[in-house]
């Protein structure tokens, strides 16, 4: 089985891009925000994908990735993450899943263990695309690729500025690159997460 792929699309003008995936031919499309509704046609995709059986296995996925050790129906972090879990664990492999804004209502360490899901994910085939401006989920994506839980070549990064639009990539060793249009292997752009750098900078 082929691994699948991670693409984080992130930036000050990312809002609403994984929107433009809803119509991914064999994929679906998951949004932690309330405001947002998907289509009839990725409702039911998903409701077909859906199976009963996988329903506590997603609960106990759940349950670890928040820590807790009963089912938390009704509360928010719990009621946005299962779609997640769900519709990733009952998703074929070779297909394609856009996701919008995960870590909602999740704390630090919970996005650190949904970020882990979704490499696990991506080894079983999925093709994933994750609108997120979380620092946490991008530095853990960075130790997978570290850790060799996830190859450098099946993770991208989108850096979309209301200027520009940039490609980052993730090197074998974590450390982050822009590659050019001509190729060209140069430091990330200016802006590119640099709020917890300078924040240690001035603390210690």
């Amino acid at each position: 089985m082929n691994n699948g792929s991670i693409t984080l699309i992130t930036g000050q003008n990312c809002v609403g891009k994984t929107r433009r995936l809803q119509n991914i031919g064999t994929g679906y499309y998951i949004s932690g925000r309330r405001d947002v509704h998907t289509s009839d046609e990725i409702t039911a995709r998903q409701a077909a994908a859906y199976n009963p059986s996988n329903h506590s296995s997603a609960c106990e996925i759940a349950k670890e990735i928040l820590g807790v050790d009963k089912r938390c129906y009704g509360s928010k972090s719990w009621d946005n993450l299962m779609p997640v879990i769900s519709t990733l664990l009952n998703s074929p492999h070779n297909t394609n899943v856009a996701i919008e804004n995960p870590e909602i209502f999740l704390s630090p360490l919970s996005q650190l263990k949904l970020t882990d899901y979704f490499v696990e994910s991506v080894k079983f085939g999925l093709y994933l695309w994750v609108e997120s401006n979380s620092e946490h989920i991008i530095n853990q994506l960075r130790i997978a690729v570290r850790e060799g839980r996830l190859n450098c070549q099946n993770v991208k990064i989108l850096f979309l500025t209301h200027n520009d639009n940039f490609d980052v990539y993730i090197d074998s060793k974590g450390k982050l690159h822009q590659i050019t249009d001509k190729g060209e292997v140069i430091s990330t752009p200016v802006g590119f997460f640099c709020e917890t750098v300078n924040s240690m900078a001035k603390l210690f």
